[in-house]
């Protein structure tokens, strides 16, 4: 049935509260208990569980973390082949109870390690559509001027996803046991999740008549509002030097991320601080991911996106360096806030430059395979700067090295030219309403 629309405010929108808002919600609520959140973020609660039951060591259960990251490599653009094909709504709906159905069923995991891989492989793949891509493709589709913002608020419900997901998690198996925990953890990503995507996820605003931002019509030739299908295809995508560049950057930037999500606790007690400091450091780190993404999704609806990306990644490299140079104690909260910063504006900026520089036609495409480009970065950086942990006996030669490679990254951004695409005349750095591409490679 379709949807009427409330009538125009004198300013040719839509008075009332434009549906996109609700949109929002339900991408939100889908980035809590999206794949990121659930598989990841529970992972640290149940390793102590497995130890017992199964005398497993913890090297060997946090393997899938790893499988986690590198099969996700390989399904990102698979994502975006399926979300630009079939629209969003009708692949994220039923693939909800394809991924929480086998999250169910590690309740009868039995006590083969090999099996228990197999297992985050297949839980995996089943989760691929409801990873950020698919999210962010809807905000592109249903958001312009204020398409920052809406970015900086679904990516902060990953966020909100790692504070919710480990407390739920503990509470469940506190009560219940591991076994019971995944039935209930799946069933409360599946009944949650599947509510209010299916009552508010809409692919576009055309879908109920309506134009991003709640627009209704342009009243003149000179107010532009930028349909969902224009742009590059993926092909054409891919042979500007605009994607290499970007491409390249969101490797450098998923070697500092992961390494530092993943070695800054142990790198602090080898600093001398007490385990349970160690982990507060690493609380900062998550409240400053999630203050990041926010002031980053406004600021990109008024300040050039490479600019944005450029100062914000001045945090880390100085946090990097500090580390480095063996500065810790308190000051290790404030290097620690400086990185998440930086970390927190990275997905926005992402979901925010495809379609300023290449348009929507292809955005799933392109946000799966440059997100991919992030997590294998992300993979190599952990473990290269764990073998330089043992090689050198501490961290500091791999952040320098990290330092380094962020400092590349900026330098990138700064190589990017202006928006390829129409943008609002209100965000900064927008050079003409039609500015050119790079030429094509």
């Amino acid at each position: 049935m379709r949807r009427e629309v409330a009538p125009e405010d004198g300013k040719g929108r839509q008075s009332g509260l434009f549906f996109g808002w609700w949109v929002m919600l339900a991408s939100f609520v889908g980035m809590v208990f999206g794949t990121a959140a659930v598989l990841v973020f529970s992972l640290g609660v149940f390793i102590q569980p497995l130890q017992q039951e199964f005398g497993w060591t913890r090297a060997q259960i946090s393997v899938a973390a790893a499988i986690i990251v590198w099969v996700s490599v390989l399904t990102q653009p698979i994502q975006g082949i399926l979300i630009d094909r079939y629209g969003v709504r009708r692949v994220v709906l039923p693939s909800i109870p394809i991924f929480t159905a086998p999250l169910a069923l590690l309740y009868f995991l039995p006590s083969s390690i090999f099996v228990f891989y197999a297992a985050w492989v297949v839980v995996t793949i089943c989760g691929l559509a409801l990873w950020n891509g698919s999210y962010n493709k809807v905000m592109a589709a249903w958001f312009d001027r204020k398409l920052g913002l809406a970015l900086g608020i679904v990516s902060a419900g990953q966020g909100a996803g790692a504070a919710i997901v480990p407390a739920l998690s503990q509470f469940l198996v506190s009560h219940f046991g591991w076994r019971l925990a995944y039935v209930g953890l799946a069933a409360v990503t599946f009944f949650v999740t599947l509510f209010f995507n299916t009552l508010f996820l809409r692919d576009k605003p055309s879908d109920i008549g309506l134009l991003p931002d709640g627009e209704r019509a342009p009243r003149s030739r000179s107010r532009s509002v930028p349909a969902v299908e224009s742009g590059y295809t993926f092909r054409q995508s891919v042979r500007l030097r605009t994607f290499w560049i970007i491409a390249a950057a969101f490797f450098l930037l998923g070697t500092m991320s992961t390494a530092i999500v993943t070695h800054q606790v142990p790198m602090l007690i080898d600093a001398g601080l007490p385990a349970q400091k160690a982990a507060y450091v690493a609380s900062a780190f998550g409240v400053s991911l999630i203050v990041g993404r926010l002031i980053a999704g406004i600021l990109l609806d008024w300040i050039f996106a490479p600019y944005v990306m450029m100062v914000t990644l001045f945090g880390p490299i100085a946090g990097l360096v500090m580390y480095a140079n063996g500065s810790t104690g308190n000051l290790a909260f404030l290097w620690s806030a400086f990185i998440g910063f930086g970390v927190g504006a990275e997905f926005d900026v992402l979901g925010y430059i495809i379609p300023r520089y290449f348009g929507r036609q292809a955005f799933g495409k392109l946000y799966g395979v440059l997100l991919s480009s992030f997590q294998f970065g992300g993979g190599i950086g952990a473990a290269v700067l764990g073998v330089i942990r043992t090689t050198h006996g501490n961290y500091a030669p791999g952040l320098w090295g990290i330092a380094a490679t962020t400092s590349v990254a900026l330098l990138l951004f700064a190589g990017l030219g202006p928006y390829a695409v129409t943008v609002p005349s209100s965000v900064a750095g927008n050079a003409t309403d039609t500015a050119n591409a790079r030429e094509p490679i």
